[in-house]
């Protein structure tokens, strides 16, 4: 260990020992070079007495040729009642085993030191695992005050065998959060993770059971040739999982949430950069806010599927950039894929430039893949094609639009004798139902159902009709209401156009301006005539 070394570790515990164990480090760091830096972050408290545990005093070389494995362990069991372990300054310490980190009395400051385990054989399944801390007998009270809530994880690099490219012969997964099976109580909760980078495992980290309110601020996470991110959670776990800032890069899939685990993970700032696909949402809720999504293939960039799990995925995408740079000729035809009867994608603002193909879709609804639910509002098309992003296949804000639930969500208002309704399984557009309204008297004859709107943005509202024999005109309208129904502006009375007479399917749509103090759009389907009938059917609405 050099002199200046020495003098930044003694530095560091007398600061600690001169604030009273109050914290660590402040609002701003020393680096090694004695410049303080502002950080983004006060490192957490630890308790009175607590002291620095430097691997180097318990044998750890760092040099990158010896194995350090064994005395880094040494170091964490000295500290096990409640320490913090730190690492030499950008130092390379060479692991040939797993190494497990007990959290809840025991912070890990890594000085930007990097830890190799490229060598820490498959059997091992992981390199590091960060697990509850046993309980000290003499301190019962401690499972609720010091071992439940842990401390943190900062500046360290955590490479494994393919921190280069994709070793995918090896079978090693790099970071483990949680308890595991062998372990019979104890959980990891509180953990905050600063600038902590993982690169080059077959999944970088794995949140796993007993895992919940976990912080990464400003992490890196690379080149893992099957996920970055694999949240794997089931029991009593997965809440409140919080991404501030980073960068996922280079990975097969960079977040995987799986079928059982039900977790809710929220990404704020953080760049999705050239993965494969950035995404497998298979359960749980997921927020994306201000991110920025990027890749150069044509494939999705965002799975959402409902594969019979706890709870169907949920995926909010709000204020995010989602760029293509396609290298494909072909260009990328959807964004965001989703699939499944109580499956979410909600994309609200952001921009969204669709590069090689004008006819790409930011998010599409596959043929066949059920009836999730869709919202696109507000998203800025203008930076290629100057185009609104085209919704077709996406379900909209009319729910039930094409009856094939009845006309369970609708309501009926009629004036005088006017005719009768059915919901006609013979005569569809598509799906199975359409809406049939027979005249046999004068009088307006119609159903409706409210959908919200964003006062001075845009409504589009489109539906297909079908006529026989109509003597007078039918078709869409819209009602435009304030939170307690009172109508605040002029009604459209027929978007798009009436249709009378005998027609085959005809398609009427308009975009509306939504007036200043409008909170819903009332969407009817109605006719005037007294005679004939007509069928309505995929009526659909959205906020753009």
């Amino acid at each position: 260990m050099t002199s200046a070394d020495r003098d930044h570790a003694a530095l560091s515990r007398r600061r600690m020992l001169a604030g009273g164990g109050a914290t660590i480090l402040g609002a701003s760091a020393v680096t090694a070079i004695g410049v303080a830096v502002a950080k983004p972050h006060a490192s957490p408290p630890i308790a009175g007495g607590t002291d620095w545990i430097d691997v180097r005093d318990h044998g750890a070389q760092g040099d990158g040729v010896t194995d350090d494995t064994q005395a880094i362990k040494s170091a964490i069991a000295a500290a096990a009642n409640g320490g913090v372990v730190t690492f030499g300054v950008n130092k390379t310490y060479r692991i040939r085993g797993r190494i497990d980190m007990p959290v809840g009395l025991v912070g890990y400051q890594g000085n930007g030191s990097t830890l190799n385990c490229a060598e820490v054989p498959d059997t091992d399944r992981y390199a590091i695992r960060f697990v509850p801390s046993p309980a000290p007998a003499a301190d019962p009270n401690m499972f609720t005050e010091r071992w439940t809530y842990s401390y943190w994880c900062e500046g360290l690099r955590i490479v494994g065998p393919s921190d280069n490219g994709r070793d995918t012969a090896r079978a090693l997964d790099g970071i483990f959060i949680g308890r595991p099976p062998e372990v019979d109580e104890g959980n990891v909760a509180g953990m905050s993770f600063y600038n902590v980078v993982v690169r080059g495992f077959r999944d970088n980290w794995t949140i796993a059971d007993q895992s919940w309110l976990l912080a990464f601020y400003h992490c890196y996470s690379s080149n893992a040739w099957r996920r970055a991110y694999h949240f794997e959670s089931i029991v009593n776990a997965g809440e409140n999982y919080n991404f501030h800032g980073g960068v996922i890069h280079g990975n097969a899939i960079g977040v995987h949430a799986n079928v059982e685990g039900n977790s809710d993970i929220n990404f704020f700032g953080v760049s999705f950069d050239y993965n494969e696909l950035h995404m497998q949402l298979e359960s749980g809720i997921t927020t994306l806010t201000g991110c920025h999504l990027e890749d150069r293939n044509t494939s999705p960039m965002i799975t959402v599927l409902s594969t019979g799990g706890k709870e169907p995925a949920k995926l909010d995408l709000v204020s995010c950039v989602v760029a293509g740079t396609e290298t494909s000729a072909g260009g990328r035809r959807s964004f965001v894929t989703v699939s499944g009867d109580r499956s979410v994608v909600r994309v609200h603002g952001g921009a969204w430039p669709r590069y090689d193909r004008p006819d790409s879709e930011l998010v599409t609804v596959p043929p066949g893949a059920g009836r999730p639910l869709v919202s696109v509002e507000h998203v800025d098309p203008v930076i290629k094609e100057n185009a609104a992003p085209r919704i077709s296949g996406v379900t909209s804000l009319v729910h039930n639009g094409g009856f094939e639930d009845g006309l369970t969500g609708w309501t009926l208002s009629a004036s005088g004798s006017a005719g009768s309704h059915a919901v006609d399984t013979s005569v569809r557009r598509s799906g199975n139902a359409s809406l049939r309204i027979a005249k046999s008297a004068a009088g307006n004859y119609g159903f409706w159902r409210d959908v919200p709107v964003t006062p001075g943005g845009r409504l589009l509202v489109r539906g297909y009709i079908r006529a026989q024999a109509l003597n007078a005109g039918g078709g869409f309208r819209v009602d435009w209401l304030d939170f307690g129904g009172v109508e605040v502006a002029a009604r459209e009375d027929a978007v798009g156009g009436t249709v009378s007479g005998t027609t085959d399917w005809i398609q009427r749509s308009a975009t509306l301006a939504v007036p200043v103090g409008a909170a819903r759009a009332r969407v009817w389907a109605w006719t005037i005539a007294s005679s004939g009938s007509m069928w309505f059917d995929d009526i659909e609405a959205w906020n753009l």
